[in-house]
């Protein structure tokens, strides 16, 4: 399968959405590149924030592919989600339910590290392609 990009671009959308009076958020992506089949688990960091502060990752198509959205030509929102500094995923008998987003550590400690089940996401989620 082709790999892609997925998430590289995050950093620039989150930068968007957090005041700039905070410090320097830092974003990473583990993998950064992975192929339409990848069965494993994506890892989000996001460092530089106010304790408890939430942020929202939004996945956009990136049809013309320039790492840039545009919406004039159509490319789309794909994904959305809220992440929240020391909300963890909900548990179900102890266990935490890791197909919904939340921050690993459970921590108010002004970073969130999220993991994500690829493969348990939408057809559209795994479709190949580019994104922002």
């Amino acid at each position: 399968m082709k790999p892609y990009r997925f998430l590289a671009p995050l950093a620039a959308l989150l930068a968007l959405a957090i005041p700039s009076a905070r410090a320097a958020v830092g974003v990473a992506v583990s993998p950064s590149v992975i192929s339409n089949d990848y069965q494993g688990v994506l890892t989000l960091s996001v460092t530089g924030l106010a304790a408890g502060q939430a942020v929202r990752i939004e996945k956009f198509a990136d049809f013309n592919l320039n790492g840039a959205l545009d919406t004039a030509i159509g490319e789309s929102l794909v994904q959305s989600f809220p992440l929240t500094d020391g909300v963890r995923p909900p548990a179900f008998g102890g266990v935490a339910n890791f197909n919904v987003p939340g921050d690993g550590d459970g921590v108010a400690n002004s970073q969130i590290t999220a993991q994500l089940q690829y493969a348990a996401g939408s057809e559209a989620n795994r479709s190949a392609g580019r994104f922002v």
